[in-house]
C-alpha cells in the first residue's frame, strides 16, 4: 500500500513513519453543519435529536459538575448496573466506549491481522472501515440493492479472511432494514469464527413488529455483538457513551 516504505526501512528513516496504510485512511467526514444563505439551518446531516436530551438526563449532568476533577469508573459501575437490570443481560457482557465507534474500533483490533478482512454494506458506516484499515486489513464491500442489506451479497464475498460481519440495521443513511428472519439466516450461514456485528444505533426508531435488535438471540451465540448509543433516541451526543 502506499504512504509508508517496507517496514525494513522504517527504522532507517529520516523521521517516524506510520506502517503501512495508514496514511491512506480517509478521515471521517461529518455531515455540513451550514447552509449557504440560510441563517440559523437545522442541522439534520448527523441525525442529531433535534428534541434534546430528557430533563432528568441534563439534571444529572448538570449535578456533576463538582466532580469533573474526579476520573470516571473506570468499569463504568453504574451505568453498567442499570442496563444489565434494564436489559435483563449479566454485567459482564457489556462494554463501554466513546460511541459506538470506539467498539467497532476495539473490535477490529481484537479480531483482525493483516491480511484478514471486514464484510460491510456498500452504504455502511465509515468508521467499520477506518477501524479495519488501521489494523492493515481489507474491506470488502457487499452490494446493497434498492438500498437495502442483502444477505446473499455479504455471503457472496465472504472467505477464509473474513473475521467481522458488520451490519447496521436500520441502516443510515439508507434508512432501511432488514427483517429479523434474514440476519438469522445470515448469522446462520457464517462460519463460527466469523463475528457478526449487529450495529443497533437507529433500532429505537424502529417500530415494525417484525423488527428485532438481535439481543436476545446474541445471549446464546458466541460470534455476535449487539452495538447500541445514548446519541440517538436519547439526545446525548457529546457525552459519547456507546
Amino acid at each position: 500500500m502506499s504512504g509508508s516504505p517496507p517496514p525494513s526501512d522504517r527504522g532507517r528513516a529520516s523521521r517516524p513513519l506510520p506502517k503501512p496504510g495508514i496514511l491512506d485512511i480517509h478521515a471521517y467526514v461529518p455531515g455540513k453543519a451550514k447552509a449557504e444563505g440560510v441563517e440559523n439551518p437545522i442541522k439534520l446531516s448527523a441525525n442529531e435529536n433535534v428534541l434534546g436530551s430528557s430533563d432528568k438526563a441534563r439534571e444529572a449532568y448538570a449535578g456533576a459538575i463538582n466532580e469533573l476533577h474526579v476520573y470516571p469508573d473506570s468499569r463504568t459501575n453504574l451505568l453498567r448496573k442499570t442496563i444489565a437490570e434494564r436489559f435483563d443481560l449479566e454485567p459482564e457482557r457489556l462494554i463501554f466506549g466513546c460511541g459506538s465507534d470506539e467498539i467497532f474500533a476495539i473490535l477490529n483490533q481484537t479480531f483482525l491481522e493483516p491480511g484478514d478482512n471486514i464484510v460491510q454494506g456498500e452504504y455502511a458506516f465509515a468508521a467499520f472501515a477506518i477501524g479495519a484499515y488501521a489494523c492493515q486489513a481489507q474491506v470488502k464491500v457487499a452490494r446493497e440493492p434498492d438500498f437495502r442489506i442483502d444477505v446473499d451479497e455479504i455471503l457472496k464475498v465472504l472467505d477464509d479472511r473474513t473475521r467481522l460481519v458488520f451490519l447496521a440495521n436500520p441502516g443510515n443513511p439508507t434508512g432501511t432494514w432488514i427483517p429479523f428472519s434474514e440476519v438469522r439466516r445470515l448469522h446462520e450461514a457464517l462460519p463460527p469464527a466469523v463475528v457478526l456485528v449487529l450495529d443497533g444505533a437507529y433500532a429505537e426508531f424502529a417500530t415494525d413488529p417484525s423488527f428485532n435488535d438481535g439481543l436476545a438471540y446474541a445471549r446464546d451465540a458466541s460470534n455476535i455483538v449487539v452495538t447500541h448509543t445514548f446519541s440517538k433516541l436519547h439526545g446525548l451526543a457529546a457525552l459519547r457513551v456507546g
